[in-house]
């Protein structure tokens, strides 16, 4: 776990349009930062640019004590679920939870454990051997959860990760991610406009029962973007 911060970031595009200026944050290690804000105002430039995706033109990002300006994302131990979260369909759940193991070429007993331990986190045991193309919305998100949890990283990155998710399932998952965040501790930047999203997220629960992950009260703030990515 770690902490993440922007120093006098800026993002500009080709056309001379400043998606971001002047960016000005710091997330301690263990929170749960909401990063808000109208469409247009940076929400998602942020995020890129936090994940090694799109080029900082001015400023800094510090993850824990290292600067990442100049990393590629694999190198900066964040995970990312955006708006489309990549599940592979076709892949049994299973598959899609080893698939970042296998391809940094951990052992199988150290992806065997690390794939049991992420998977009853999120109760995917029962469903493990089921393709991805036959479960709801409900287990496509915890699959893409568990993607994320296996590779241990220091930040996990959320950019309006319910946004194409069915209705009916907005209220559950947001509550388990609260749960999922009280129970591991690690630093998550979530990025939405949604005012539903942002209240049950507010809302601490602490849960019951023993688990192999460290378990820490996380603390919830809000980062508010306005145009052009100015904090207020």
């Amino acid at each position: 776990m770690a902490s993440l911060t922007l120093k006098h970031v800026d993002r500009a595009f080709p056309n001379g349009y400043e998606a971001v200026k002047d960016l000005n944050f710091q997330i301690e290690d263990g929170e749960f930062v909401i990063l808000t804000g109208p469409s247009g105002s940076g929400k998602s430039a942020v995020m890129r640019m936090i994940a090694g995706l799109d080029e900082v033109k001015n400023g800094e990002i510090w993850i824990g004590d290292k600067l990442v300006n100049s990393l590629p994302p694999e190198e900066r131990g964040i995970a990312m679920i955006f708006q489309n979260y990549t599940v592979y369909p076709r892949m049994t759940v299973l598959e899609n939870v080893e698939l970042g193991l296998r391809l940094r070429g951990i052992d199988e007993k150290e992806i065997g454990k690390r794939t049991l331990e992420v998977m009853e986190l999120l109760d995917l045991v029962e469903v493990r051997f089921a393709k991805v193309k036959n479960l709801s919305d409900l287990w496509k998100h915890r699959t893409a959860l568990a993607r994320a949890m296996i590779l241990e990283p220091d930040v996990i990155l959320m950019d309006e990760p319910l946004r194409n998710v069915s209705p009916k399932f907005h209220h559950q998952l947001t509550q388990e991610l609260v749960e999922l965040q009280e129970r591991t501790g690690v630093t998550i930047l979530y990025a939405t406009k949604n005012v539903e999203e942002m209240a049950l997220l507010g809302k601490r629960k602490v849960m019951a029962g023993g688990s192999a992950w460290k378990r820490r009260k996380p603390v919830f703030k809000e980062i508010y973007l306005e145009n052009r990515g100015k904090v207020t």
